[in-house]
């Protein structure tokens, strides 16, 4: 799954409107800062996939608080001068996060993934997209 999200990573650091936003956080502008960025995503992540998606729960807090930042960035870039996160940006970080394990589950480490388990996985990402403020039509697979 790793793989995947590395596949991911660099699909979105290679997208310019993106990578304007990242960089105007400052948040990866170093070795140290981007280490400790990405190693939050991963622990971000690892909550949203083992915890359960009640209110109160680590996964709700989890994913209230990366979508503040996000909403944080986003605002602040603005007033900056530039753009808001767009919402095709939202779609290519969220198959970032989600895409390659989907389309080449093979080839990034899941095997014997049922059909259903994919499902399930798409569905989980669509719930975390919409709580992010995706709008569905950029989103949807």
């Amino acid at each position: 799954m790793f793989v995947a999200k590395l596949f991911g990573l660099l699909t979105v650091i290679s997208t310019p409107t993106i990578l304007k936003i990242l960089t105007f956080t400052n948040m990866s502008s170093t070795p140290l800062t981007a280490y400790k960025r990405y190693l939050a995503t991963v622990y971000h992540m690892c909550v949203w996939y083992d915890n359960d998606f009640k209110p109160g729960s680590k996964l709700w807090d989890s994913i209230n608080k990366v979508k503040m930042m996000h909403c944080s960035a986003s605002r602040r870039h603005c007033v900056a001068g530039g753009q808001r996160i767009l919402q095709r940006d939202m779609g290519i970080t969220q198959f970032g996060f989600m895409g390659f394990a989907i389309l080449t589950p093979e080839k990034v480490g899941i095997h014997n993934a049922t059909r259903e388990e994919l499902e399930s996985f798409i569905h989980l990402w669509r719930v975390i997209g919409y709580i992010m403020g995706a709008d569905d039509k950029y989103v949807s697979i």
